[in-house]
């Protein structure tokens, strides 16, 4: 009994925090990123000085550890069809703090002249559910992420990011965008 009524404290604690720091309509879920389960075929714009337009990859995900994982592998291809950047992010839903804690790691990422350089760039990421979309902050070695996931539907979603390579002094906002379709 007195387990139950230092949880009930505790989450009400948590709920009158959130709501005073001015969280989100509806907290996060174990279900937020069920959309993203399955191949998509997406197209990934960086307004970076020096990237192509227009670059196609494929995005697949899949949950793991009795479906309290969800493992996605992010894929981009070069005009030649070789694969020039490839990540993995791992996906865990916090019940205790009602977040997501999740790991990326870019295990081949495009070099200027567009080749790939096989190296691990790890990331940490949290996320939460904001209204109709999901918000995350992305901190990895070279530059910090602030992502949105919207127009979330069950064959489309889009995905932007602002960027930041000094530690969040300035941001390059909307740098990277994409545009995902489920694949056949």
């Amino acid at each position: 009994m007195m387990l139950f009524v230092g949880l009930a404290c505790l989450l009400g604690s948590r709920m009158m925090l959130a709501q005073a720091a001015g969280s989100p309509e509806r907290p996060a879920a174990p279900s937020d990123f069920d959309f993203l389960e399955g191949r998509w075929n997406i197209v990934y714009n960086n307004a970076q000085p020096g990237v192509p337009p227009d670059i196609h990859g494929v995005w697949t995900a899949e949950k793991r550890a009795d479906g309290r994982v969800l493992e996605d592998e992010f894929r981009l291809f070069g005009p030649d069809h070789t694969t020039v950047a490839l990540g993995i992010t791992y996906r865990v839903f916090d019940s205790v703090r009602i977040r997501w804690d999740m790991r990326y790691v870019g295990v081949i990422s495009p070099r200027p002249d567009g080749t790939a350089l096989p190296v691990a760039q790890w990331a940490v990421i949290s996320a939460w559910r904001d209204g109709d979309t999901i918000r995350a902050d992305q901190h990895g070695e070279r530059s910090d992420l602030r992502i949105t996931y919207y127009d979330i539907s069950r064959n489309h979603f889009s995905w932007k990011a602002d960027v930041s390579t000094d530690g969040g002094a300035t941001w390059h906002k909307d740098q990277i965008k994409i545009e995902a379709t489920r694949a056949p």
